[in-house]
């Protein structure tokens, strides 16, 4: 069956698998946003990203790559409302990568899961973002991740290791697209 149609199982993906599809939903956030972000949340948040997708491969967060990610999650409270959803997202898959080295020593999985899940959510708070582009490219990245996985026997615990990384498309940047509301609906969006 097409992962479209499986994302409730994202949860069965290694862990490190669930950090890298939120750091590269991430990625396509930020990289969509370019032109509104400012140098230091561009050039932070990308830096953040391309450490949680190094973590993955190697299956361990260091404690350089730990401040420095910490730093980045206070990029939040620092964004301007054009990066608003992609600071959210951002702190959200640093979390994931945290728990991710976390669930080597504590069951703390299902917070792994959750914060990925919060961070691709947070990407569709953005009015910009279409939700049914977000579910597309998460079932890819999960689709692709599950099979590379199956592949070489990475387990729930285990390091995606440069194979699983290899098997990934190029990351692109999501397409933000300023649609006009009308009615109810522009009344609803608005009050939130």
């Amino acid at each position: 069956m097409p992962a479209i149609f499986e994302l409730n199982e994202f949860g069965t993906l290694p862990l490190w698998g669930q950090a890298l599809v939120a750091a590269r939903m991430v990625r396509r956030g930020v990289l969509a946003v370019l032109p509104d972000a400012p140098p230091n949340f561009r050039d932070r948040a990308l830096e953040a990203c391309a450490t949680i997708e190094r973590c993955a491969v190697g299956g361990s967060l260091q404690r350089d790559d730990e401040q420095m990610l910490i730093g980045a999650m206070n990029l939040r409270a620092q964004a301007e409302a054009r990066v608003a959803a992609v600071a959210q997202a951002l702190w959200w898959a640093i979390d994931s990568c945290r728990a991710a080295q976390g669930a080597q020593d504590f069951p703390v999985d299902a917070t792994v899961t959750n914060s990925a899940l919060r961070a691709i959510g947070e990407l569709g708070e953005d009015p910009r973002v279409s939700r049914l582009q977000l579910t597309v490219l998460v079932a890819a990245d999960f689709d692709l991740i599950r099979f590379a996985c199956s592949e070489v026997t990475i387990g729930r615990y285990d390091a995606l290791t440069s194979h699983v990384l290899s098997r990934l498309a190029p990351v692109h940047p999501l397409t933000l697209v300023e649609t006009p509301m009308h009615g109810m609906r522009h009344a609803e969006r608005e009050a939130r």
